[in-house]
Protein backbone atom coordinates (compact mmCIF):
# COMPACT_ATOMS: atom_id res chain seq x y z
CA UNK A 1 0.00 0.00 0.00
CA UNK A 2 3.06 2.36 1.24
CA UNK A 3 4.84 1.56 -2.44
CA UNK A 4 1.54 2.15 -4.33
CA UNK A 5 0.16 5.55 -2.31
CA UNK A 6 4.10 7.26 -1.57
CA UNK A 7 6.97 5.80 -3.35
CA UNK A 8 5.48 4.91 -6.93
CA UNK A 9 3.02 7.58 -6.95
CA UNK A 10 4.15 10.56 -9.14
CA UNK A 11 1.74 13.28 -7.65
CA UNK A 12 3.85 12.89 -4.17
CA UNK A 13 6.91 13.02 -5.78
CA UNK A 14 5.79 15.92 -7.68
CA UNK A 15 5.02 17.77 -4.83
CA UNK A 16 8.10 16.55 -3.37
CA UNK A 17 10.22 18.59 -5.75
CA UNK A 18 8.62 21.38 -5.71
CA UNK A 19 8.72 21.77 -1.89
CA UNK A 20 12.34 22.10 -2.46
CA UNK A 21 11.91 25.33 -4.99
CA UNK A 22 9.55 26.45 -2.03
CA UNK A 23 11.64 26.14 0.34
CA UNK A 24 14.76 27.64 -1.30
CA UNK A 25 12.92 30.80 -1.75
CA UNK A 26 11.52 30.95 1.97
CA UNK A 27 14.52 29.84 3.25
CA UNK A 28 16.58 32.73 1.31
CA UNK A 29 15.04 35.17 2.93
CA UNK A 30 14.47 34.44 6.18
CA UNK A 31 18.41 33.41 6.59
CA UNK A 32 19.74 35.50 3.93
CA UNK A 33 16.81 39.15 4.37
CA UNK A 34 18.61 41.03 6.88
CA UNK A 35 22.08 41.20 5.11
CA UNK A 36 20.56 41.31 1.71
CA UNK A 37 18.95 44.40 2.80
CA UNK A 38 21.15 46.09 4.63
CA UNK A 39 23.88 45.77 1.98
CA UNK A 40 21.10 47.59 -1.06
CA UNK A 41 20.61 50.34 1.54
CA UNK A 42 18.09 49.93 3.69
CA UNK A 43 17.97 51.62 6.91
CA UNK A 44 18.88 49.03 10.32
CA UNK A 45 15.59 49.80 11.77
CA UNK A 46 13.70 48.71 8.71
CA UNK A 47 15.97 46.17 7.63
CA UNK A 48 15.49 44.60 11.99
CA UNK A 49 11.84 44.19 10.95
CA UNK A 50 12.19 42.22 7.58
CA UNK A 51 11.66 38.67 8.61
CA UNK A 52 8.81 39.56 11.45
CA UNK A 53 6.78 41.09 8.57
CA UNK A 54 7.65 38.49 6.20
CA UNK A 55 6.58 35.61 8.87
CA UNK A 56 3.31 37.58 10.06
CA UNK A 57 2.41 37.92 6.63
CA UNK A 58 3.25 34.49 5.87
CA UNK A 59 0.88 33.06 8.50
CA UNK A 60 -1.86 34.73 7.58
CA UNK A 61 -1.28 33.24 3.61
CA UNK A 62 -1.27 29.71 4.92
CA UNK A 63 -5.03 30.63 6.64
CA UNK A 64 -6.49 32.34 3.56
CA UNK A 65 -4.56 29.81 1.30
CA UNK A 66 -6.27 27.25 2.48
CA UNK A 67 -9.93 29.00 2.51
CA UNK A 68 -9.27 29.48 -1.02
CA UNK A 69 -8.49 25.63 -1.59
CA UNK A 70 -11.41 24.61 0.01
CA UNK A 71 -13.61 27.44 -0.73
CA UNK A 72 -13.36 27.92 -4.37
CA UNK A 73 -11.00 24.90 -5.98
CA UNK A 74 -12.77 22.30 -4.10
CA UNK A 75 -9.36 21.43 -1.99
CA UNK A 76 -7.29 20.66 -5.43
CA UNK A 77 -4.78 22.43 -3.48
CA UNK A 78 -2.42 22.23 -6.21
CA UNK A 79 -4.34 24.93 -8.48
CA UNK A 80 -3.66 27.45 -5.21
CA UNK A 81 -0.21 26.60 -4.93
CA UNK A 82 0.37 27.34 -8.92
CA UNK A 83 -0.98 30.67 -9.06
CA UNK A 84 1.01 31.65 -5.72
CA UNK A 85 4.10 31.05 -6.90
CA UNK A 86 3.68 32.76 -9.61
CA UNK A 87 2.64 36.05 -7.63
CA UNK A 88 5.59 35.27 -5.66
CA UNK A 89 7.66 35.72 -8.74
CA UNK A 90 5.99 38.31 -9.47
CA UNK A 91 6.51 40.26 -5.90
CA UNK A 92 10.21 38.94 -6.14
CA UNK A 93 10.75 40.79 -9.70
CA UNK A 94 8.97 43.94 -7.90
CA UNK A 95 11.87 43.55 -5.62
CA UNK A 96 14.11 43.33 -7.53
CA UNK A 97 13.73 46.22 -9.21
CA UNK A 98 13.82 48.53 -6.23
CA UNK A 99 16.77 47.32 -5.01
CA UNK A 100 18.19 50.54 -4.21
CA UNK A 101 15.74 50.86 -1.53
CA UNK A 102 14.61 54.07 -2.18
CA UNK A 103 10.68 53.78 -1.60
CA UNK A 104 11.45 51.50 1.52
CA UNK A 105 7.57 51.49 2.24
CA UNK A 106 6.91 49.93 -0.89
CA UNK A 107 9.81 47.51 -0.74
CA UNK A 108 8.55 46.07 2.38
CA UNK A 109 4.83 45.57 1.05
CA UNK A 110 6.32 43.50 -1.59
CA UNK A 111 8.70 41.64 1.11
CA UNK A 112 5.28 41.02 3.07
CA UNK A 113 2.94 39.60 -0.08
CA UNK A 114 6.32 37.60 -1.03
CA UNK A 115 5.84 36.38 2.91
CA UNK A 116 1.87 35.84 2.08
CA UNK A 117 2.33 33.93 -1.06
CA UNK A 118 5.17 31.54 -0.13
CA UNK A 119 3.57 30.23 2.88
CA UNK A 120 0.53 29.21 1.05
CA UNK A 121 2.05 26.18 -0.95
CA UNK A 122 3.92 25.27 2.27
CA UNK A 123 1.56 25.03 4.19
CA UNK A 124 -0.75 23.08 1.27
CA UNK A 125 2.20 20.91 -0.15
CA UNK A 126 1.82 19.04 2.77
CA UNK A 127 -2.23 18.37 2.96
CA UNK A 128 -2.28 18.07 -0.90
CA UNK A 129 0.91 14.95 0.06
CA UNK A 130 -1.78 13.41 2.89
CA UNK A 131 -4.97 13.47 0.78
CA UNK A 132 -3.32 11.84 -2.24
CA UNK A 133 -1.40 9.20 -0.16
CA UNK A 134 -5.09 8.81 2.02
CA UNK A 135 -4.99 8.76 6.00
CA UNK A 136 -3.30 5.15 5.88
CA UNK A 137 -0.32 6.83 4.72
CA UNK A 138 -0.39 10.56 5.15
CA UNK A 139 2.65 10.14 7.68
CA UNK A 140 5.42 8.63 4.74
CA UNK A 141 4.13 10.65 2.45
CA UNK A 142 5.08 13.89 4.38
CA UNK A 143 8.12 12.70 5.15
CA UNK A 144 8.85 11.98 2.06
CA UNK A 145 7.74 15.67 1.02
CA UNK A 146 9.80 16.97 3.86
CA UNK A 147 12.99 15.85 3.27
CA UNK A 148 13.00 17.23 0.05
CA UNK A 149 11.70 20.93 1.60
CA UNK A 150 15.18 20.72 4.00
CA UNK A 151 17.27 19.56 1.63
CA UNK A 152 16.63 23.30 0.51
CA UNK A 153 18.70 24.58 3.42
CA UNK A 154 21.83 23.51 1.90
CA UNK A 155 21.04 26.14 -1.40
CA UNK A 156 19.82 28.59 0.69
CA UNK A 157 22.20 28.52 3.58
CA UNK A 158 25.74 27.12 1.95
CA UNK A 159 24.84 27.76 -1.78
CA UNK A 160 23.46 31.46 -1.73
CA UNK A 161 26.46 32.69 0.67
CA UNK A 162 29.07 30.98 -1.83
CA UNK A 163 27.23 32.27 -4.47
CA UNK A 164 27.58 35.58 -3.42
CA UNK A 165 30.57 35.92 -2.46
CA UNK A 166 31.94 34.17 -5.83
CA UNK A 167 29.71 36.74 -8.05
CA UNK A 168 31.18 39.48 -5.87
CA UNK A 169 34.95 38.87 -6.38
CA UNK A 170 33.62 38.20 -10.32
CA UNK A 171 31.87 41.53 -10.81
CA UNK A 172 31.63 43.30 -7.21
CA UNK A 173 28.10 44.35 -6.00
CA UNK A 174 25.73 42.15 -8.32
CA UNK A 175 26.00 39.62 -6.02
CA UNK A 176 22.49 39.52 -4.30
CA UNK A 177 21.21 40.34 -7.77
CA UNK A 178 21.80 37.23 -9.30
CA UNK A 179 20.83 35.88 -5.47
CA UNK A 180 17.17 37.50 -6.94
CA UNK A 181 17.21 36.25 -9.99
CA UNK A 182 17.95 32.81 -8.57
CA UNK A 183 14.68 32.96 -6.32
CA UNK A 184 12.46 34.94 -9.43
CA UNK A 185 13.68 31.29 -11.36
CA UNK A 186 12.70 29.29 -8.31
CA UNK A 187 9.31 30.35 -8.09
CA UNK A 188 9.02 30.25 -11.90
CA UNK A 189 10.00 26.85 -11.94
CA UNK A 190 8.09 26.25 -8.93
CA UNK A 191 4.80 27.27 -10.70
CA UNK A 192 5.32 25.29 -13.67
CA UNK A 193 5.81 22.33 -11.71
CA UNK A 194 2.54 22.58 -9.69
CA UNK A 195 0.70 23.17 -13.15
CA UNK A 196 1.63 19.77 -14.05
CA UNK A 197 -1.20 18.73 -11.59
CA UNK A 198 -3.72 20.84 -12.27
CA UNK A 199 -6.25 18.54 -13.40
CA UNK A 200 -4.95 15.75 -10.57
CA UNK A 201 -7.84 14.60 -8.44
CA UNK A 202 -8.01 16.03 -5.10
CA UNK A 203 -6.92 13.21 -2.77
CA UNK A 204 -6.65 9.42 -3.86
CA UNK A 205 -9.34 7.79 -2.04
CA UNK A 206 -11.26 6.63 -4.55
CA UNK A 207 -8.01 4.48 -5.29
CA UNK A 208 -7.31 3.41 -1.95
CA UNK A 209 -7.75 -0.23 -2.49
Amino acid sequence: FLMKKVFLNPVIWILAITDLFVYIVRFAILDWGPSMLDDMGLSKELTGWTVAIFEVAGCAGMLCAGYISDKFFKSRSQRVCAIEMGLVAACLLGLHFLQDAQQPVLFLVLLALAGFFIYGPQALIGIAAANQATKSAAATANGVTGIFGYLSTFVSGLGIGAMVDWVNKVNPGEGWNYVFLMMIAMAVVGMLIFMLMWRAKADGYDEQK
